[in-house]
């Protein structure tokens, strides 16, 4: 998939992809900060179950206050694609960190 921005977030690269969706890592112009952005996958944009859930996973993350989850900082529409914008953990994948201990 290449894609420059996804609405106001200048995609910088694509991180992963998993059963659902697309991470990207991406800038927010308006506070000059890293973020990651995921996507639902286009096959999925036209299913009203898939987008409910993706939105229903937004919301069930956001209203959750914890060290140890990541945060929300926003949820938007680019077209007919729903995404999530989250803080960018730096490190690599957590499945990575994991197996090393």
């Amino acid at each position: 998939m290449s894609i420059s921005t996804i609405g106001r977030y200048e995609v910088e690269r694509e991180l992963t992809q998993g059963g659902m969706g697309v991470i990207f890592l991406a800038k927010d112009p308006y506070i000059q900060r890293q973020v990651v952005v995921k996507v639902l996958m286009y096959k999925h944009t036209l299913d009203d179950v898939y987008r409910e859930f993706f939105q229903r996973e937004a919301e069930v993350i956001a209203a959750l206050e914890h060290p140890c989850i990541v945060p929300i900082y926003d949820f938007g529409w680019h077209g007919q694609q729903p995404y999530i914008v989250m803080r960018y953990m730096a490190g690599g994948l957590l499945d990575d960190r994991l197996q090393k201990g």
